[in-house]
C-alpha cells in the first residue's frame, strides 16, 4: 500500500504514506479482521485520504466556491503557500473564475466543485497479499506453523 501511494498518487509531502498501516483484530464469532488504513482509527491526521481511494466530488462548505491555488501561490513541491495574499482580482470564468494580482498572474482558481477519480492504492495492495495471506494463515491456525 505504501509503495502503491507513491506510485499511484503523486507524493507532495508522503504523509499518505508515512499514516498507512495494517491491524490485526478480533471479529465476531471468532474470526479475524485484517484492517489496512490510511491514518488513525477516526481518520483525523490524512482527511484526503478516502477521497483519493474511492474518488469523488468536493463542494465548498462555506461560501460559494473552492479556492484552488496555482501558479505563484505553489512554492516549488506544489503545496500551497500559507498566508494571505491582498490586492487580488476577480475574472469571472464560467461558474467560476480566477483571482489575479494587478500584474495579471494568477494565484487562485475558483470552482464550484471539483471531481477527484478514484486512484486506489489500499484495495490493490491488499487483492494482492489476499490470496498468500489467507494460506499463511491457515498454516498457523491449523498446523501451528509460521
Amino acid at each position: 500500500a505504501k509503495q502503491n501511494a507513491t506510485t499511484v498518487l503523486s507524493v507532495r509531502t508522503g504523509r499518505l504514506r508515512a499514516s498507512i498501516a495494517g491491524t490485526v483484530e478480533d471479529g465476531e464469532g471468532g474470526n479475524l479482521s485484517i484492517i489496512l488504513r490510511a491514518g488513525p482509527p477516526d481518520g483525523g491526521a490524512v482527511p484526503y485520504a478516502r477521497i483519493h481511494e474511492e474518488g469523488g466530488t468536493i463542494r465548498p462548505k462555506s461560501g460559494r466556491f473552492l479556492k484552488i491555488p496555482v501558479g505563484p501561490a505553489l512554492t516549488g513541491a506544489g503545496v500551497a503557500r500559507g498566508g494571505r495574499q491582498s490586492g487580488l482580482h476577480f475574472i469571472p470564468r464560467g461558474t467560476g473564475g480566477l483571482l489575479a494580482d494587478a500584474e495579471g498572474r494568477i494565484w487562485f482558481a475558483l470552482k464550484t466543485s471539483v471531481t477527484i477519480p478514484a486512484r486506489p492504492y489500499l484495495r490493490p495492495a491488499i487483492e494482492a497479499v489476499q490470496p498468500r495471506l489467507i494460506e499463511r494463515l491457515q498454516r498457523i491456525v491449523v498446523d501451528g506453523v509460521a
